[in-house]
């Protein structure tokens, strides 16, 4: 058989193909060229903090804040390099082209102190908010209302809630409920009285704590061996956490005493009760257990950061922040 050659049409595609390599290569080269000039123009966020408290600014402190922040911004996905300042500051870099200021600020500065307390029935101390009227209204000279006028709503029978009042209320009552617990009752006289996060038009509640002489929560963060981001039955963010062996221990004890009475477990985090759930279903074993709260998924993926480090640390205060394009 003999086979015929047609020149034409093979000339064509082989001047097509080659153009095509041409197009084909230099499309390459540029797309290295953005990736070596996007690499090249990292940006260096650089923030600079102050003990809020100037005595707690010991070498001891800044070394530990500095390993702490460190594990944090680790478990945040941040590059960043933590060091000390001018011997009493900290001084964190972070290296990113979108990172989010206000965010990364929140897991540095946040106290990380989380506890888990036991909690009253709210009920029986509504007598003593009649009885401190007077006291409230001294400290409150501004207002013609007594405490009872301010309830925007009640607590739920058995609930550990005292009452829901608006945002600009609740600090002062704080204040003149703890200082004139000595009106209470004997055996009651250790309640700590701690706002929750806010619940829309109810306000914030204020909820009834199981305090102690030693002022010592059941569980801390010390306990936690891993916090991560995760969602709920209805799709919620929340915190899972898993506690080491002795905080599971204490956790089972804990969770079993509540379902038998009937009461709640606050979870606290920096003194704000973020949940404070009922426990129905006896005792949990295994030391796993949720924080859920008013989370978006960046709220609480800076919070699972924060918890992952076991560790609190003194208040800071942001004092400078640069932001610098690197070559």
């Amino acid at each position: 058989m003999i086979k015929y050659e047609t020149p034409y049409v093979s000339n064509v595609w082989g001047l097509f193909i080659h153009m095509l390599m041409r197009r084909l290569n230099v499309i390459l080269v540029l797309l290295l060229l953005f990736v070596v000039s996007s690499c090249q123009r990292q940006t260096e966020h650089q923030f600079v903090y102050t003990f809020k408290n100037t005595k707690e600014a010991t070498v001891e402190n800044v070394h530990k804040v500095i390993a702490v922040v460190t594990t944090r911004l680790d478990a945040y996905g941040v590059k960043a390099l933590v060091e000390s300042y001018q011997g009493d500051k900290i001084s964190v870099k972070g290296y990113s082209n979108e990172l989010d200021q206000e965010r990364f600020n929140k897991v540095i500065v946040n106290r990380g102190k989380l506890e888990f307390w036991e909690t009253y029935e709210a009920e029986p101390f509504l007598h003593y908010i009649f009885d401190i009227d007077e006291e409230f209204e001294k400290e409150d000279s501004t207002s013609q209302k007594s405490i009872q006028d301010k309830f925007v709503a009640t607590g739920y029978p058995g609930g550990a809630i005292l009452g829901y009042f608006k945002t600009n209320d609740t600090l002062g009552l704080l204040k003149i409920l703890n200082a004139n617990k000595s009106k209470l009752p004997q055996k009651r006289r250790l309640v700590k009285f701690l706002y929750g996060m806010p619940e829309g038009e109810r306000g914030i509640p204020i909820y009834t704590i199981k305090g102690n002489r030693e002022d010592k929560a059941a569980l801390t963060e010390a306990e936690i061996t891993e916090a991560r981001l995760g969602y709920n039955y209805v799709n919620s963010p929340i915190v899972t956490v898993q506690m080491n062996k002795d905080g599971a221990s204490r956790w089972e004890r804990m969770t079993g005493k509540a379902s038998r009475e009937g009461r709640q477990i606050a979870i606290v985090v920096n003194n704000v009760v973020q949940t404070a759930p009922g426990v129905n279903g006896g005792p949990i074993k295994g030391g796993r257990t949720e924080i859920s709260g008013e989370y978006t998924v960046d709220s609480a993926r800076e919070f699972a950061a924060v918890i992952s480090s076991k560790e609190r640390i003194p208040k800071l205060e942001l004092s400078k922040y640069e932001k610098v394009a690197l070559k």
